[in-house]
């Protein structure tokens, strides 16, 4: 027996006979050296008088299995923190709107937990009911065609006022219905702001006095704003 397993696995025959039965996982060296998870069941057989008389287990390898379960969770752990990393809002809900899933992200700008946030609507999360509304509408027409869905829109967060594009799409269940949406929301304001600067500064650059050109590397004129036009 695994010298970390060994304590664990005499402590248990005591509980052999208070029980009768007994199951655990233990890991034991293989006679090629290698540990071999372990599946070990006591059963506490009994003489006439009922006091106990032998004890019988059978054992299962169970090794693979355990090696599967184990890689497993580590998948899951590797997809849980690249989901947490990630810049955008990664969640998912239910046909009702109500939350299944939210990585950290999306966490921490609406300032509650993920335990906290489970469970609930997004009008119950705070954002803006007009929001759930359209992705009422959404969900349904996702129920209905299983095909994917994006909005953008603007909502309110604990630092202002942020524009998303978001992208939902449907999670099919074993019989391919739809049994959730997922979503992945992008935060597009900054690249809003830049591009109202640039409508902005070409908007200056077209109705500005001054002659103002532009040339590629070779020389070539690329650009003249209506000024140039009117002098040349």
């Amino acid at each position: 027996i695994h010298p970390d397993d060994r304590q664990r696995v005499l402590a248990d025959l005591q509980q052999v006979v208070e029980h009768d039965v007994q199951v655990h996982e233990y890991r034991f060296r293989h006679k090629d050296g290698s540990w071999r998870w372990m599946l070990d069941e006591w059963r506490l057989l009994r003489d006439d008088d009922g006091q106990p008389s032998e004890i019988i287990g059978d054992w299962v390898d169970v090794t693979e299995r355990r090696t599967a379960a184990d890689s497993l969770r580590e998948h899951e752990q590797l997809y849980r923190n690249i989901i947490d990393s990630s810049p955008n809002f990664i969640f998912s809900f239910d046909l009702e709107g109500r939350l299944l899933s939210a990585n950290r992200t999306l966490c921490q700008a609406a300032g509650m937990s993920e335990e906290v946030m489970l469970g609930r609507t997004h009008v119950e999360n705070g954002f803006a009911p007009e929001l759930e509304e359209d992705w009422r509408d959404r969900r349904g027409q996702i129920a209905k065609t299983g095909k994917e869905s994006r909005s953008v829109a603007t909502i309110e967060l604990p630092d202002g006022p942020h524009t998303f594009e978001t992208v939902l799409s449907p999670l099919f269940d074993d019989s391919g219905r739809v049994a959730a949406i997922s979503a992945t929301s992008v935060d597009i304001t900054e690249r809003l702001r830049a591009k109202a600067a640039l409508l902005r500064l070409s908007s200056a650059v077209e109705q500005a006095s001054d002659i103002i050109l532009m040339t590629d590397p070779n020389g070539t004129i690329t650009y003249v704003n209506p000024a140039f036009s009117r002098c040349y």
